[in-house]
């Protein structure tokens, strides 16, 4: 959730937005959200750690494409950079010895899944992902994607079935994350 918060707060570093005392404000809204949707627990401080960082990483990705899809098309950029991903993956994986022969045995169901969502969840929403940012601030898009665990669970329920409920404060996170992204939008739609 804090990657709008630093793509935000990174804007003006890469292009030339200016940082909003609206955005910043709908990003603690927004912050709160995810908040109640993933419980504040500090057992689990490490994670949290690795998330920020893993953030303010994905926010200098976002921001750099918004900047790359001015230049390249889309289909483009998301092709090498995900060959560069799947290379340095590779490299490490031989690397570290974590392939064997049978690193690629894989059930004919596992395989659909997996090219279900390397295809339709990873790569085609990668593509329309950059190359809605000809249209979009690298903000709108950041603070739009923090609706993944929102649609995750509603689509793992859909897809397997289970019928496991929800704490209240997944509800009313999800319903502040869509508000927040409405919020967005209406703001938006006022300026000139």
């Amino acid at each position: 959730s804090s990657t709008a918060l630093f793509v935000a707060v990174l804007s003006p570093l890469f292009g030339k937005r200016k940082l909003t005392t609206y955005v910043m404000s709908l990003e603690v809204v927004d912050i709160g959200g995810l908040g109640l949707i993933y419980g504040s627990e500090t057992k689990y401080s490490a994670g949290i750690v690795f998330a920020l960082i893993s953030s303010l990483l994905a926010s200098i990705f976002t921001l750099a494409n918004a900047e790359l899809i001015k230049k390249a098309t889309a289909t483009a950029i998301t092709t090498t950079e995900m060959l560069a991903g799947a290379g340095a993956l590779s490299i490490y994986l031989l690397a570290s010895g974590k392939v064997d022969s049978t690193f690629l045995e894989i059930g004919l169901t596992d395989l659909f899944w997996l090219i279900l969502l390397a295809v339709v969840a990873t790569a085609f929403a990668f593509v329309v992902s950059v190359e809605i940012m000809k249209r979009l601030s690298p903000f709108t898009v950041a603070i739009t994607i923090n609706l993944e665990p929102v649609y995750s669970i509603i689509l793992a329920l859909v897809i397997f079935g289970d019928s496991e409920e929800m704490s209240w404060g997944f509800y009313l996170g999800a319903v502040i994350i869509v508000g927040t992204i409405f919020v967005n939008a209406w703001l938006k739609s006022k300026k000139p």
